[in-house]
């Protein structure tokens, strides 16, 4: 043996090469495999046929060099060199686009759009924030703010078209912490297309409810909605997928790969614009009109429905429900009537703005106000036995232009509007000197 020879480090042996490139195999089959001796090993999905054929080219790939003995090192390299990127990226990716909260009303993150034409009294750029608490507002440490009221309700209370200061529980906050001089925090828990009945259930399912002190409730348009187009059970169906955000299945151990970030910063990656949601910028708007004013020359519906006097009895039931809930939940509640722009004798330049039809017609404008009518004074009648504060948007708001772009939704002057009606009640219940009310 030569100098040279005794100088020259060892090379690794095959074992030590084979032991490396099987490793990340070996440890993949084994928690894979596992699957089979548990009941849902059947479950499969395309995921897991991606990985199982990509851990089969890979175990080809790795019989080859291993016969050949070549390339050896180079496989080795690249092998850890991947595993080390995909571990970088599963770090950045779960930094950069964590996963949406279990059981919140709205999936925190901020949307940017632009209001559409056609909303009388709505313009230019629209901020949509939701915090990490999973209700649009600003973040907050809900333990060291003096007085909280969630807000729940559909279109009308997430106020979708202005920008977030503009929303009426956005400004609700703002004009309570200066006028009470308290911190106080409005969490706006709005859902579209969502009823009094799913209100119970967010308020019983989301953990942070029972923190809050007050629950604005304002609800009565969807629920007449749904009713008339004979919808209110299959809504009620649906109200564990569409109140709150789904619980996430528990992925067993053998299945790691699915617990991934990557996938969901794909996504998110390469999602459309959202601003170009016709939800999100009121772009729907214009072609329900077209649609109504089509329907209403078909089939005006000028008669109250058949059974609206059981109609208006199942939403008081749900109302009282509520209520019961809140005082369960040591919550205060408060309830507000749904404001319109119905009423006899409009004229067509007002009518021709609104948007709301049935399937099989459209109830003409002063039908229209004897069912909210109804519903409205069901919900008063409910607070004055049950001993609730009721505040009368619907007979406090001018019916104008001023307030609505159609028949039921609210524009900016609108939102200032009741932002200040609901302030100002805040302010005689609890005093000028900000003293906590006793609970109802």
């Amino acid at each position: 043996m030569t100098a040279t020879d005794a100088a020259a480090p060892a090379k690794p042996s095959l074992s030590i090469w084979t032991i490396l490139l099987l490793l990340p195999v070996i440890a993949h089959c084994i928690a894979v495999a596992s699957f089979a001796l548990f009941e849902d090993y059947g479950a499969l999905t395309t995921i897991d046929y991606a990985v199982l054929g990509a851990t089969a080219v890979y175990i080809l790939v790795l019989a080859v060099v291993l016969r050949t003995g070549r390339l050896l090192k180079p496989l080795l390299i690249g092998t850890y060199a991947a595993l080390g990127v995909v571990f970088v990226l599963e770090i950045a990716a779960r930094v950069a686009v964590p996963p949406v909260p279990e059981q919140v009303p709205l999936a925190p993150g901020v949307r940017e759009s632009v209001a559409a034409e056609g909303m009388q009294g709505i313009s230019g750029e629209i901020t949509y924030s939701v915090n990490s608490l999973g209700v649009r507002g600003p973040e907050v440490k809900l333990d060291e703010v003096d007085l909280k009221i969630l807000c729940v309700g559909s279109t009308f209370v997430e106020a979708r078209y202005v920008t977030d200061r503009r929303s009426w529980p956005w400004q609700l906050q703002e004009q309570l912490a200066s006028r009470l001089d308290r911190d106080v925090f409005v969490g706006n828990a709005g859902i579209p297309g969502t009823i009094a009945i799913q209100y119970d259930y967010l308020l019983r399912n989301y953990a942070l409810a029972k923190k809050f002190d007050w629950v604005i409730v304002c609800c009565g348009l969807d629920d007449i909605n749904v009713r008339l187009d004979g919808v209110h059970v299959d809504v009620v169906a649906g109200t564990e997928q569409n109140v709150l955000t789904p619980a996430k299945p528990d992925v067993p151990f053998y299945f790691y790969y699915r617990r991934s970030a990557i996938p969901r910063a794909w996504r998110a990656l390469f999602a459309e614009d959202e601003s170009s949601s016709p939800h999100d910028t009121g772009a729907w708007i214009a072609e329900d009109r077209i649609v109504r004013r089509q329907k209403l020359r078909e089939n005006p519906l000028e008669d109250l429905p058949p059974d609206y006097d059981l109609m208006v009895a199942s939403y008081r039931e749900e109302l009282e429900r509520i209520i019961e809930t809140c005082r369960e939940l040591n919550l205060k509640p408060v309830l507000t009537t749904h404001p319109t722009r119905y009423g006899k004798d409009l004229p067509a330049e007002v009518t021709d703005t609104f948007t709301l039809f049935q399937q099989s017609g459209v109830y003409v404008p002063e039908v229209m106000e004897q069912i909210v009518a109804g519903f409205n004074g069901a919900m008063r009648e409910v607070c004055r036995e049950r001993d609730v504060p009721c505040i009368d948007l619907d007979g406090q708001l001018p019916k104008d232009e001023t307030v609505f772009f159609d028949d039921l939704h609210i524009n900016a002057s609108g939102n200032d509007q009741v932002a200040r009606i609901v302030a100002d009640w805040f302010v005689r219940e609890l005093g000028e000197n900000g003293a906590a009310a006793e609970s109802p």
